[in-house]
């Protein structure tokens, strides 16, 4: 009697047929006169993928005619598509820092055979583009667990436009009222990483000082803004090649803080800055001087 050990569904092109034995699946043993496996079909496959200096190297193996090999990449500003009949090896000419990669080969019925992605977010085998980039493992688990009542998501804001600029201040006068939380400068809504590179001067000097140029002038914001400010910690971070400026607003020590120009105040809930309730919220931070708004100068 023979007896046969397989993974969890390891189940798909060669048939095995016994008269009796017994197979273990998922730690299950099973008695079985007739055994049914399937295997992959094989026409082609992606064996490897190199990437330095704007070439793209792939190897691969075939064994079907009339097959395609398709490039998709992208860093922003640019996209290259390119296809070829497919071969053994091949070169493709890409730009220097793409942030985005897909290859696929394709039969003649555009049929994907075999595929590879990757993004500044993750890749579906080993690290190409991105290869021997540490990605900041708690940045990352902040951008994709979205926006929160701890993280705040900002594409970059230029200071001198007032209305934006009103974001970030309404963003740490919410965290300020609640537990504190996190900013993060260049990211969408949606969690997409698109940096602030693209707003760095092109004058070398002025590029040198700029992150920091940029975070005294929050500070400045704050200082004309607020009542008082909280303890806030700045740090600049990279993601594959794109930059991210990050603002981590500490729990205030003496709240409420709000704004005195526009006499608002803020709390965090959910991924939103809203106004905090009288009869909870803001009288928990008034400490007994009431629950209006009157007390505000």
């Amino acid at each position: 009697m023979a007896r046969i050990e397989l993974p969890p569904a390891e189940l798909a092109a060669a048939i095995v047929l016994q008269r009796q034995g017994t197979i273990v699946i998922g730690g299950i043993q099973t008695v079985v006169r007739q055994l049914l496996l399937f295997v992959p079909r094989f026409d082609a496959r992606l064996d490897s993928l190199e990437f330095s200096e704007g070439s793209l190297k792939v190897k691969s193996s075939f064994v079907a005619n009339g097959l395609q090999i398709a490039v998709l990449a992208t860093d922003g500003a640019k996209t290259t598509r390119l296809t070829k009949p497919l071969e053994a090896e091949h070169q493709f000419a890409l730009m220097a820092n793409p942030t985005t990669l897909r290859v696929f080969v394709v039969n003649d019925r555009s049929e994907i055979l075999d595929s590879f992605a990757e993004d500044e977010n993750w890749s579906t085998r080993h690290r190409v583009i991105f290869a021997g980039t540490a990605y900041p493992t708690e940045l990352m688990a902040m951008i994709r667990g979205g926006e929160t009542d701890k993280v705040e998501f900002k594409e970059f804001i230029r200071l001198d436009d007032r209305k934006k600029a009103n974001d970030i201040v309404k963003a740490v006068i919410s965290f300020a009222n609640t537990t504190g939380g996190t900013i993060l400068i260049g990211v969408t809504d949606d969690a997409e990483i698109v940096g602030i590179d693209a707003n760095i001067p092109n004058n070398e000097d002025k590029a040198a000082t700029f992150a920091e140029d940029y975070y005294r002038g929050i500070r400045e914001l704050l200082k004309q803004k607020l009542n008082r400010i909280p303890q806030i910690e700045t740090q600049t971070e990279k993601v594959g090649d794109k930059t991210i400026f990050v603002l981590r607003v500490e729990e205030g020590s003496a709240k409420p803080y709000f704004n005195v120009q526009m006499r608002e105040v803020f709390v965090r809930r959910g991924g939103s800055d809203v106004r905090p309730d009288p009869d909870n919220e803001l009288r928990g931070m008034l400490g007994g001087r009431g629950s209006g708004f009157d007390w505000l100068p």
